[in-house]
């Protein structure tokens, strides 16, 4: 699961205009398309899945990292986490300019997006072709997926194991 503080960040940062016009951005299971394009000529929706362990990150042991300080020793448990951000995004002629042209300059900004302003905030796994064009009731839609990388994690405090003499001499 990506953390909520992550998601709004994610949420936030996702680009809400293409030069001059307004970009509705809202959330796949929330959002009524095509209501919005009544409004909004590009639409672009983001959903959040996949919840996976990433193996070739997490250590066998789940330690992630160790500390020692103040006579303890704190040990951060966890795993490496896989999640895919994915877009959608609709377009319908704006009066001036065809669907296909916002569709493809959106995107565009979205991959740039995804290169710059998204590392920011979350790490990135890898990024995923996008989809071709394709039709949607009156829209045209693509499809854009991003795999990102969190940290499930938990501390765990050693008291004795600090304490242990480690004196060999004889």
């Amino acid at each position: 699961m990506i953390p909520s503080d992550v998601k709004e960040a994610i949420f936030g940062s996702i680009p809400d205009h293409l030069d001059t016009i307004n970009v509705c951005v809202g959330y796949a299971d929330r959002c009524d398309v095509a209501l919005e394009l009544q409004s909004y000529p590009v639409v672009a929706t983001v959903r959040y899945s996949g919840d996976k362990t990433d193996k070739s990150r997490t250590p066998v042991n789940h330690i992630l990292d160790v500390q020692k300080e103040n006579g303890e020793i704190t040990y951060t448990m966890g795993e490496y986490r896989q999640d895919t951000v994915s877009l959608a995004v609709y377009a319908v002629d704006s009066g001036e300019i065809p669907a296909g042209d916002l569709l493809d300059d959106y995107m565009q900004l979205l991959q740039a997006w995804a290169l710059k302003d998204l590392p920011d905030i979350v790490e990135i796994a890898e990024r995923k072709e996008m989809s071709d064009i394709s039709e949607s009731g009156d829209a045209l839609t693509r499809n854009f997926d991003v795999v990102i990388r969190t940290a499930l994690t938990y501390e765990r405090v050693d008291p004795a194991a600090a304490s242990i003499e480690t004196d060999f001499s004889l």
